[in-house]
């Protein structure tokens, strides 16, 4: 991710700068398709404004934070925010219909194993109604009934 730093209406040292890009470019984890960043800081003694600009496919997220503590407070703040922001896109992004899948298909495959079981203890009676005579010796006149209806 490309971060662009500007000072506006006022010079911000080269730790401050540093500061800012080590905290922006933490924000790649939460959303890997940011492309670039501008990092706005306005301080004046007492007041110092940040506002962060974060460029994606498609989307751009903004955030501005005025703080009266520090500049670093100021950067802390603006990025706690964007990584709010981009967490919430991320997962709208991403979707949940798999989601509904999963519990429809984990709902059929209960319902098949139920009927399964049902079908394994008929099927274990019939065995131990049947014995040796074999099943169509014993249920012969059923059959024979069944093939005159049709």
């Amino acid at each position: 991710m490309e971060i662009v730093i500007t000072a506006i209406h006022s010079e911000i040292s080269s730790s401050v700068k540093s500061y800012a890009r080590d905290k922006v470019s933490r924000l790649d984890k939460y959303f890997d398709k940011a492309k670039k960043t501008n990092v706005n800081i306005h301080a004046e003694p007492g007041n110092y404004d940040v506002e962060l600009i974060c460029n994606a496919n498609h989307h751009t997220f903004t955030v501005n934070v005025h703080t009266k503590e520090s500049v670093q407070e100021a950067i802390d703040l603006a990025v706690d925010k964007m990584s709010t922001q981009l967490k919430r896109s991320k997962g709208k992004l991403k979707g949940h219909k798999g989601k509904e899948r999963r519990k429809k298909l984990a709902k059929d495959i209960k319902r098949v194993t139920q009927r399964l079981q049902k079908l394994e203890m008929v099927a274990r009676k019939l065995e131990k109604e049947v014995g040796d005579d074999g099943f169509f010796n014993k249920y012969e006149e059923f059959f024979e009934a069944a093939d005159e209806a049709k």
